[in-house]
């Protein structure tokens, strides 16, 4: 089996658009763009997808604070959001 292909734009060979796929990743520190990638990667191919194409990047982010030992501790949340088009090659 030929590696599971992932562009921001179009590819070369022919293919068939099976549907589109979106992910998220989030947490505390900083943005975690390769694990939202990880998790559409995933995703694709359990729909038996062989790549996805225009994949598209969002990110937002919060400052708040949490409890640690009864004090206040300021954290900053992220959230990376992931999307693109499934496709199967065909050949």
């Amino acid at each position: 089996m030929a590696n599971f292909i992932t562009s921001a734009g179009d590819i070369c060979e022919p293919y068939e658009c099976l549907d589109l796929i979106t992910a998220y990743k989030s947490g505390e520190g900083d943005f975690d763009y390769q694990g939202a990638l990880a998790f559409l990667v995933d995703h694709a191919k359990k729909n038996g997808a062989d790549g996805v194409i225009h994949v598209g990047f969002n990110e937002r982010s919060a400052v708040g604070t949490k409890k640690v030992c009864f004090q206040d501790q300021t954290v900053t949340i992220f959230e990376v959001r992931v999307w693109g088009t499934m496709i199967k090659l065909k050949n």
